[in-house]
């Protein structure tokens, strides 16, 4: 039902720029499991427990699936960062039944069935419907050699260390700041003489973005707080 009802979305949203593809003849979609940490005997149980339902699923070992010459077909998982609950899921209802935790990653797979190869622009479209680039990106369709992501660590915040005015000019440059040397130099001392530390660059920018929104220079709610609108410090 879900394949039919997607097949008939791409026909009805996207046939009238890529008419292709109103002459699909099926849209088949296929679950697809790669999982870690687990020898051949348990991840044939895995797969006939968990992953399938033995009722109405076909399943289909490695990298290879029945797909005819002129279909097309395309993977699309998570990206790093972002919850797969149907991995997570499945990472839990493997240990119970092998009483060991697998590391898991899970794709859709879309085959699209066409009497005839479909165009790079009709496939682009179709990709750039089913595919939210905020939380999920093109799969590979190779088998991975490891499921371990490398965790890319941000770097840190920059601090605000003591400056003169010769040095704001410079600085708002360096980070994009759309502010004076008066209400720079007021924002350090107001973050120095209040909490006594070092201020990074986020209450900065986040008073930026505050000015932007409102329409008036508030460099953050917690300076203008009682603050009357005579001073230099409130512009409209």
């Amino acid at each position: 039902m879900e394949a039919r009802r997607l097949k008939d979305e791409i026909a009805g949203f996207l046939g009238e720029k890529h008419a292709e593809l109103t002459e699909l003849r099926g849209l088949r979609i296929l679950k697809r499991y790669d999982a870690e940490h687990l020898n051949e005997e348990q991840f044939k149980q895995v797969t006939e427990a968990v992953f399938s339902e033995a009722q109405c699923d076909k399943i289909f070992y490695g990298v290879d699936f029945p797909a005819k010459k002129d279909d097309c077909f395309f993977a699309v998982e998570y990206m790093p960062g972002q919850y797969d609950q149907r991995a997570d899921s499945a990472e839990q209802c493997a240990e119970l039944v092998t009483g060991k935790k697998p590391r898991i990653k899970t794709a859709t797979v879309y085959i699209l069935e066409s009497p005839k190869p479909l165009s790079v622009a009709a496939l682009e479209g179709v990709k750039k419907y089913l595919i939210n680039p905020v939380e999920a990106r093109e799969a590979s369709p190779a088998l991975p050699s490891s499921l371990e992501e490398n965790e890319n660590i941000p770097p840190d915040v920059p601090v605000l260390t003591d400056f003169s005015r010769a040095d704001t000019t410079a600085f708002a440059a360096q980070y994009g700041l759309a502010m004076s040397q008066e209400d720079l130099l007021f924002c350090r001392d107001y973050f120095a003489r209040t909490f006594f530390f070092a201020v990074t660059t986020l209450p900065v920018r986040t008073g930026i973005l505050r000015w932007l929104n409102s329409g008036c220079w508030t460099p953050t709610g917690r300076i203008t707080a009682g603050i009357p609108p005579s001073t230099p410090f409130w512009k409209k």
